[in-house]
């Protein structure tokens, strides 16, 4: 899309504001409501002359107008002027008491709306909203989403993205999660690449590694685990996911004196996450289909991105709507019910759904994020984990307010054939290792501390004597051993997915009982059981001796 087409397509309004003290929290209530529904940004001018001089020059790209007055504005001819005699909707907002006088000037005036601006924190209707609403639908002005609902993804995201391209309150996410968004998605994608871009950044890579050795992400790396090494054994999506989370934790920033609590929010997202991964691995939910990672990773990361944006642009607002969430009530009010309090509720997720159109983040992640609150009307296998992990995490005291509660989606327990009391009772039994893994995870990804220069060559266990051929194999199957009985102990995953992996470990039993067993049969196993979350530390043992195995290999001529 060309600038130009950009510049056609925008759609503006146009906010008369005279000089002096106006009534910020209905402008920045403007602006949220106008941009985040219906792609509107407004221009601005101080009086009514150089508001109808600019109303001529933009023709029909300014949408609507309105205008704030504490002073009588004196003529009909201006009024007029303003609504372009009828053809377009006009707003007048004026203390309330000048509202009698306004409606004696606008008697009997097409498209003129008039709302005393004082209602703004009443309760007291039509409100401001329900007004530009009704005005907006008999002038033919639709929201974003209006009528959308059977245009295939392309034609949405295109639509979507021009819409919003100008709205300077959608934050534009780093170049280098872009790039890694297409490596992600590339079926043929090599591992070179995702390494090149990665390296690119020596500050991000060292925090990878420094992610990579928190229990919760991989088991326990080697400390010698180079960039290559993380990537060959957690792949290209994994990998790619997790230096995209670290790269938006630390771009997306908010100035010193903004109440926005930053941190707290990551915890709540990479809680959510890490919930999300624990539930996909263990199979402790059963889903009709095979969950990528990238996908419910980044989902669940980016869930309530809405509300940073909130947070970061309209701090009022998003702290008016944290008050409401009464800490005092041990009620089931969520987030998005308090946005319906003051007239727009999902507000959030609809931020999240055009800032996931505009960077083309794929139709899964779209419909994960825009329904993780209610689930929507047929819950997808990717909604319903967003859904189950966002409140398992909130019930676990992990919610952005600590004494926010699940509220579980009726439609998402229907597709799962579970009641609240069996998804709570999962996160229960994940609450002592979500916990201890979360502040890890946050901390090594916003970590400060430079990377040091390390001695070339091997670690000092590389450099000792290794065991012999046949005593490495007498290792592996007793970590075989191992990982059978820890299976047959664990109580969070399925019985169907505790057989699978039984089977596994019979076969590869049976593979190390030969002279010479199948590496690439090995290798499949291997990657199945790395899928266990309780296997993880045992897997990592494996792998390393595996690896002594093929210096022995190498060593031999092999």
């Amino acid at each position: 899309m060309t600038e130009e087409s950009a510049v056609k397509k925008t759609a503006w309004g146009l906010l008369i504001k005279p000089a002096g003290k106006n009534p910020k929290v209905l402008v920045d209530y403007l602006k949220m409501f106008l941009g985040y529904r219906y792609g509107i940004e407004l221009m601005e001018e101080n009086d009514v002359m150089s508001a109808a001089i600019k109303l001529k020059d933009e023709g029909k790209g300014i949408r609507c107008v309105l205008a704030i007055q504490n002073q009588s504005m004196g003529s009909r001819t201006s009024i007029a002027a303003l609504s372009r005699n009828g053809a377009s909707p006009f707003f007048l907002l004026v203390p309330r008491a000048l509202l009698g006088d306004y409606e004696e000037l606008c008697a009997g005036m097409e498209n003129v709306f008039l709302w005393d601006w004082e209602r703004v924190l009443s309760k007291k209707e039509p409100s401001l909203l329900q007004i530009i609403v009704e005005a907006f639908s008999k002038n033919g002005i639709k929201s974003l989403f209006d009528g959308t609902e059977d245009l295939p993804y392309s034609d949405l995201q295109q639509k979507i993205a021009e819409q919003v391209s100008h709205i300077d309150t959608l934050p534009a996410f780093p170049d280098l999660v872009m790039r890694l968004m297409r490596v992600i998605r590339d079926p043929n994608a090599e591992i070179e690449e995702i390494e090149k871009i990665i390296s690119s950044d020596p500050s991000l890579m060292w925090k990878l590694l420094e992610v990579m050795k928190t229990p919760a992400l991989a088991g326990r790396r080697r400390s010698d685990w180079t960039l290559r090494d993380v990537i060959m054994r957690l792949g290209i999506k994994k990998v790619g996911s997790i230096v995209q989370q670290i790269q938006l934790m630390n771009s997306f920033v908010t100035p010193q004196d903004n109440p926005f609590d930053l941190r707290r929010f990551w915890e709540h997202s990479v809680g959510t996450a890490l919930i999300a991964d624990k539930i996909s691995s263990t199979g402790a939910i059963s889903f009709e289909t095979d969950l990528e990672f990238n996908d419910y990773w980044l989902g669940t990361l980016l869930h309530d991105i809405g509300k940073f944006v909130l947070g970061l642009f309209y701090a009022e607002h998003f702290s008016k709507i944290a008050d409401r969430i009464d800490p005092g009530q041990n009620s089931r009010r969520d987030f998005r019910e308090v946005e319906a309090v003051f007239g727009y509720a999902g507000l959030h997720e609809d931020i999240a759904r055009m800032l996931l159109f505009k960077v083309d983040a794929g139709p899964g992640l779209v419909e994960g994020v825009a329904n993780h609150h209610t689930g929507g009307e047929n819950p997808s296998d990717l909604v319903s984990l967003i859904h189950v992990s966002n409140n398992i995490s909130k019930e676990l005291g992990l919610g952005y307010l600590a004494e926010e509660k699940a509220v579980l989606s009726p439609a998402v327990l229907q597709k799962l054939e579970m009641t609240e009391e069996s998804v709570l009772e999962i996160g229960e039994s994940l609450r002592e290792s979500v916990l201890g893994e979360i502040k890890q995870v946050v901390d090594s990804c916003l970590a400060e501390k430079k990377p040091k220069k390390g001695k070339k060559g091997r670690s000092k266990a590389k450099e000792e004597k290794g065991l012999s051929k046949q005593e490495l194999k007498s290792e592996l199957l007793k970590l075989v051993e191992r990982m059978r009985k820890r299976l047959e102990q664990d109580t969070i995953i399925t019985q169907e997915r505790k057989n699978d992996w039984l089977i596994d470990l019979e076969g590869l039993h049976t593979q190390l009982e030969k002279s010479a067993y199948n590496k690439s049969i090995v290798l499949a196993i291997v990657k199945s059981l790395a899928q266990s979350e309780s296997l993880r530390e045992l897997v990592d043992k494996m792998i390393d001796i595996f690896e002594q195995l093929e210096s022995h290999a190498e060593g031999n001529g092999a």
